[in-house]
């Protein structure tokens, strides 16, 4: 675990301005949804004021709910006029260390029902 976290530091921490790397993306069946969890950059979110951070963040969630629904839309049901911004999750994730150097991933936002949380 700690090599892939290190190659993802490695990764994120490549390109400050780079907010966002995507990692995994799923359909859920038990939940009839799409989901998704992007590794934020530390360094841009350290950078970045709570507008900045949210605009950015929403827009990617948004484009990228917009995507799978086409790539999943096989899978969800969408019952009842449910729509795929309702059937579509994404978590945002940033990694931090300690001052001994352990790496840690901590929540930055959630994007669920249309409307992205900032945590």
């Amino acid at each position: 675990m700690r090599t892939e976290l290190s190659a993802l530091e490695d990764e994120v921490g490549s390109d400050p301005g780079r907010p966002a790397v995507p990692r995994i993306a799923a359909y859920d069946p038990e939940r009839d949804r799409i989901e998704e969890k992007y590794t934020v950059n530390p360094t841009w979110y350290a950078r970045a004021n709570v507008s900045e951070a949210r605009s950015a963040l929403d827009r990617r969630a948004t484009a990228f709910c917009a995507l799978a629904s086409g790539t999943f839309a096989g899978h969800l049901s969408l019952q009842g006029g449910m729509s795929v911004g309702r059937s579509c999750v994404v978590e945002f994730n940033t990694l931090s260390s300690d001052d001994h150097g352990n790496i840690s991933v901590k929540p930055v936002a959630r994007f669920e029902f249309g409307k992205l949380i900032l945590e």
